[in-house]
């Protein structure tokens, strides 16, 4: 069909960007379910039932009284870094918004998919797997949640054991996967069935000509374009949970997976005490969703510094048996307590196990993303105070100098005069400022006016100097830079002066120890030998004798390199500046810059340190061999696993909109000016370098992609008006037809109003266009934008 089909209603739900948290109607089909024969697919699910977690970090800071050694390791697998956190550790939490897909072998039909989509808070709703679709997941109705507890049995996963056998393999997703041909779940059946596919990658196999409106509208094979990789079912299912449904395992937990590695019994993870939804105390836990501006805008990481709690990228959901309370919120919802107890969940255990077919398991599942995503966080939470301090500090001293440059305009006395008084009050309410300014004794003050900083405590906690962030140590700064910003202007000019000078040594006599002892004395000091031949020897002495009572006999030539240029610059600059460069204090100047150097080293180990686990999980999700000259030694493999090639689109789809935004979030590094940690540096490196990373793939993951046929429309509408236009032909022909189109893409942008004039109608005609298997069928011109918005 065609996409401007789409009802403007249909159009406003796709771009909703935000967790709906609507209620499902328990009579229609998002609450019924085949595993609770047509029953809700929430709380009335038979079968074999899985309590999934996930592995989490949380920080050091947060007292939890498990003990995170005893955690299952996923590192000789490879599906986690060997190097270990070290500002943070590992909990298990209960699997965040999203989708939990299983391949399961039927017993007549094969293997197929089960889907579940995972509510708001935190339970699993079972759906056809042609239900499962990338959308708003709606949560289940309050009256679940008020006396009956019916959000409990909603936190198991259910398999049918009476029609699934032997082998199944759980994997969990943030967005919901294609389906029909060529898609995630097509491929994903395929590789089971035939043990292989090969997979189109964003890499080029070479650079391909401009195409006309006419070639954009042919469905011709453009397959060849693009490079192309086989994929194994053992490297694709690495991302997947195995489990086995045989008799043995549904009574003995370590068994369900190879070895124990991936499960074991609900009991050991209650007296393991590492599941956070049932240790941490929800008061003391805090939500802050990025996704939301009204929500970040109050609960920005600089608003949360004196909070002492867990702050979680992903929503928490407690466990714990809840209370009725007796006040409500702003809406009238009734608000809920919770118990130190979780004797629901123990009931519902109890009646899982009353068959004695089953014992409850824990499986751990796999959410890199989520992890990147909490780490990226937690730095955040750590470094943003510093970032506004240094802001905070800045504002402060503007606002300073701002006032005193208008005293002095409004004053009418002598501008020396002026001066002289503000120096004499500075000395007095600056002390120490003055003193190393100066030259004058005074006892040390204080530097930090705590009022100033809302982040006092933060950075305190971090181990950085608080007084470095002072507006008047940044006073000091700024003043010392002005002083060296003068002795460079002097140092270059008595540089310009140098660069065409060559240096005569005269000698009066010609044996080899004088001649070698007068080049070591100019080669020590940097400069460089001009060789001369005896000809031009002859004419030099020969000139020089004539003008001197002296008769020299030998000469040398020696020209400036840029190390003594540097050196007798600086010497002269120094010599002319004798009386200026008195009034200065060295000796205290340079006792400043060592206390400014190691409170700023202080503040980047702390900021590196902080960042660490952050930047290593990256380097190990993303990375390569040799994909960076900054690649941390600590990481010895990388993981293997590109799941993002199958799973994350690039047409435009609902799907490649939701993991756009989860990329954004994964590589929000928090830009603190120059403060970059060599780690920060190899994560840029990597993503750039390989063609075929996430980066790449969500910008432009096929020719067919909505990067690609976007680009294409432009060029081809650019390349229409070089044809239409002689004179501007002409004008171009000296140019590359690469030239060319730079030069007026340029010219184009600087017109933004007719740029954005341009760029709806060709996303128009994107909509209007059948979509033939390039863009997502329920694409529309209002998706394309907040496509280009999220590339910007």
């Amino acid at each position: 069909m065609k996409n401007n089909k789409l009802t403007e209603q249909e159009k406003q739900a796709d771009l909703i960007d935000k967790i709906i948290y609507a209620e499902a109607d328990t009579g229609n089909k998002d609450s019924r379910s085949d595993l609770a024969q047509g029953g809700c697919g929430v709380c009335e699910r038979k079968g074999f039932p899985l309590f999934l977690v996930r592995k989490a970090p949380i920080s050091l800071d947060y007292p939890f009284a498990g003990d995170s050694s005893q955690m299952r390791s996923l590192v000789k697998d490879n599906r986690e870094p060997e190097a270990g956190l070290i500002t943070h550790r590992y909990v298990y939490r209960t699997l965040r918004v999203g989708y939990v897909y299983i391949l399961v072998k039927h017993k007549q039909k094969g293997w197929e998919f089960l889907g579940y989509e995972i509510t708001p808070s935190g339970v699993y709703r079972h759906k056809s797997i042609t239900d499962v679709k990338e959308r708003n997941i709606k949560e289940i109705p309050q009256s679940c949640t008020k006396d009956n507890h019916h959000h409990i049995p909603g936190a198991f996963i259910s398999i049918d054991t009476s029609v699934y056998e032997g082998e199944a393999y759980i994997a969990y997703t943030r967005r919901a996967w294609s389906q029909g041909k060529g898609s995630t779940i097509s491929q994903y059946l395929e590789l089971m069935n035939n043990g292989q596919i090969t997979l189109d990658l964003p890499s080029k196999v070479a650079a391909q000509p401009i195409k006309t409106d006419d070639e954009l509208n042919q469905d011709e094979a453009d397959n060849d374009l693009r490079q192309q990789r086989p994929l194994d079912l053992k490297t694709a299912l690495k991302r997947f949970t195995k489990i086995n449904l045989t008799k043995e395992a549904y009574l003995a937990p370590e068994k369900l997976t190879e070895g124990g590695k991936r499960s074991f019994a609900f009991s050991e993870l209650k007296s393991s005490r590492l599941l956070l939804e049932l240790e941490g105390d929800p008061n003391s836990i805090r939500y802050l969703d990025p996704s939301d501006e009204n929500e970040a805008k109050h609960q920005a990481p600089d608003k949360l510094e004196h909070f002492t709690g867990f702050t979680t990228v992903h929503k928490f959901n407690s466990l714990r048996d809840m209370d009725k309370d007796h006040n409500a919120d702003e809406s009238g919802n009734t608000l809920y307590k919770y118990k130190p107890c979780a004797s629901e969940l123990d009931k519902q255990i109890k009646h899982f196990e009353n068959s004695n077919r089953y014992k409850v398991p824990v499986v751990i599942i796999e959410d890199p993303f989520g992890i990147a995503e909490e780490l990226s966080l937690q730095r955040q939470l750590k470094t943003v105070p510093i970032s506004q301090m240094l802001v905070k500090s800045e504002q402060i001293y503007n606002e300073k100098l701002n006032e005193q440059t208008h005293k002095l305009h409004a004053a009418n006395d002598r501008l020396d005069q002026l001066l002289s008084r503000k120096v004499e009050e500075y000395s007095q309410t600056h002390a120490n400022e003055a003193a190393i300014i100066y030259g004058e004794k005074a006892n040390k003050s204080e530097f930090l006016a705590q009022a100033y900083y809302k982040n006092y405590h933060s950075t305190q906690v971090l181990g950085i100097p608080c007084d470095y962030f002072n507006e008047k140590r940044l006073h000091l700064r700024k003043t010392l830079s002005f002083i060296n910003e003068y002795r460079n202007q002097e140092k270059e000019q008595e540089l310009s002066k140098l660069k065409d000078i060559t240096t005569y040594i005269y000698d009066l006599k010609t044996d080899e120890s004088t001649y070698t002892a007068n080049a070591k004395h100019y080669l020590d000091l940097g400069y460089r030998r001009i060789e001369m031949t005896e000809q031009e020897k002859v004419a030099h002495l020969a000139k020089k004798n004539a003008s001197s009572e002296i008769t020299y006999t030998n000469v040398q030539a020696f020209g400036h390199t840029p190390q003594s240029m540097e050196a007798e610059a600086k010497l002269k600059a120094a010599r002319n500046n004798v009386k200026r460069y008195k009034l200065l204090d060295t000796k205290r100047e340079q006792e400043f810059l060592r206390q400014d150097k190691q409170d700023y080293e202080a503040l980047f180990a702390s900021v590196a340190k902080h960042s660490q686990d952050y930047f290593y999980y990256l380097v190990w999700l993303f990375g390569f061999k040799e994909g960076s000259a900054y690649l941390p030694e600590a990481i010895k493999s990388y993981n293997d696993c590109e799941f993002w090639l199958m799973e994350c689109d690039s047409n435009g789809s609902n799907n490649h909109i939701g993991y756009l935004k989860d990329f954004l979030q994964l590589i929000n590094f928090n830009n603190l000016g120059d403060i970059k940690t060599v780690e920060q540096v190899a994560v840029w490196d990597i993503l750039f370098t390989n063609q075929n990373s996430l980066f790449y793939h969500l910008l432009d993951g096929s020719n067919q992609s909505f990067w690609s046929l976007m680009l294409n429309k432009r060029l081809a509408r650019i390349t229409q008006e070089l044809e239409a236009n002689p004179t501007l032909k002409a004008e171009q022909k000296n140019q590359s037809d690469e030239e060319t189109l730079t030069q007026l893409l340029a010219d184009r942008e600087k017109d933004d109003e007719v740029l954005s004039s341009q760029t709806q109608a060709l996303l128009k005609e994107l909509e209007a266009e059948e979509s033939g298997g390039k863009l997502d069928k329920r694409f529309f011109a209002e998706k394309g934008e907040a496509l280009l918005k999220l590339y910007m």
